[in-house]
């Protein structure tokens, strides 16, 4: 039987280590995880940062005939979930929902910066932290040269990025201009803030 098919038990959700309730409460969770990427059209499932294995366990859930099967499948991708990168797919899915344009311009400068950090030198890199002054120089740096070298093996051996399953250097990048933006427009509304208390 392929690994890829509901080779557990039910009882194997219990890990023993947080209640029952809440073990079930938490799998239910990746369940509806699982289910929402299962019915995405495919052009947009196959863009979700998931594990070859648990891609496999997806397509295999739908071509399942019966219900009985269709659960049991399900629980086996639920058990899947947990080793997948949540956040990875948690951000991938707001990208395909942010629908407001708002949120579109937001997310096409992060990856604009994303990819001038990428493909740039020195010089980007100082005209990121000029604009974003509050973010660790240092670290930055760090990221943008290990994600370099992920690129560069990437072209050499496809499918590198997807084994590792989001734990790269390129995703940690992406969190890290995200967050960088984020702090930058916290720290504008507090400046407004505190501008329209003054003016009081």
């Amino acid at each position: 039987m392929s690994n890829n098919y509901y080779p557990y038990d039910d009882d194997d959700e219990n890990d023993g280590i947080i209640s029952k309730s809440q073990n079930k409460r938490d799998m239910q969770g990746l369940r509806d995880l699982c289910k929402q990427i299962a019915d995405m059209p495919k052009q947009q499932r196959t863009k979700m940062p998931v594990s070859e294995q648990m891609a496999i366990a997806i397509e295999h859930y739908l071509k399942v005939p019966t219900m009985e099967a269709r659960r049991r499948q399900m629980q086996y991708m639920g058990k899947l979930m947990r080793n997948e990168d949540l956040e990875g797919i948690q951000q991938a899915i707001a990208l395909l929902d942010a629908g407001s344009d708002a949120n579109k311009q937001i997310m096409f400068v992060l990856e604009r910066w994303r990819e001038r950090l990428l493909n740039g030198g020195n010089e980007v890199i100082a005209e990121f932290y000029d604009k974003y002054p509050a973010c660790e120089l240092q670290q930055l740096r760090q990221l943008v040269r290990g994600a370099k070298k992920e690129q560069e093996e990437e072209l050499k051996h496809p499918g590198t990025l997807a084994r590792k399953q989001g734990k790269t250097d390129t995703r940690k990048l992406f969190l890290f201009v995200k967050k960088a933006m984020a702090d930058a427009a916290d720290d504008a509304d507090e400046d407004a803030d505190v501008a329209d208390d003054n003016d009081e």
